[in-house]
């Protein structure tokens, strides 16, 4: 199976963020979500969320908290196949880290996030 996205591009300076993010507009899951209208389902974005913040850290880290998500515009990967993300992060005690940030394209802005990733024990 091929990968649904693939981190193309990470920078950090200080607690900041930046991403490019290519998607696979053939990945099969677009085939059945949904059918002559591929949308990128909301779940796959929080593990692309999850990715990055994982590549930045160099820990394996798992989504703990979404305190908050707003999925902005829908993303249809044929159309929209590079994805930007930018935001904040700050480790706090006990392996977890505060991550708030958006998900965009020029001037399309897809989602919002704020949550927490935590490094399984």
């Amino acid at each position: 199976m091929t990968r649904l996205h693939t981190i193309t591009r990470l920078t950090k300076e200080g607690s900041t963020f930046t991403a490019t993010i290519t998607l696979d507009p053939g990945h099969p899951v677009f085939a059945g979500h949904f059918p002559g209208q591929p949308v990128v389902p909301g779940v796959f974005l929080v593990e692309i969320i999850s990715s990055v913040i994982s590549q930045m850290t160099g820990k394996k880290l798992i989504v703990t908290e979404i305190a908050n998500i707003k999925f902005l515009s829908m993303i249809d990967p044929s159309e929209h196949s590079v994805l930007l993300i930018d935001g904040s992060i700050v480790e706090e005690q006990d392996n977890a880290f505060k991550v708030s940030g958006r998900i965009y394209y020029e001037d399309v802005e897809f989602a919002k996030f704020k949550g927490m990733l935590l490094e399984p024990l």
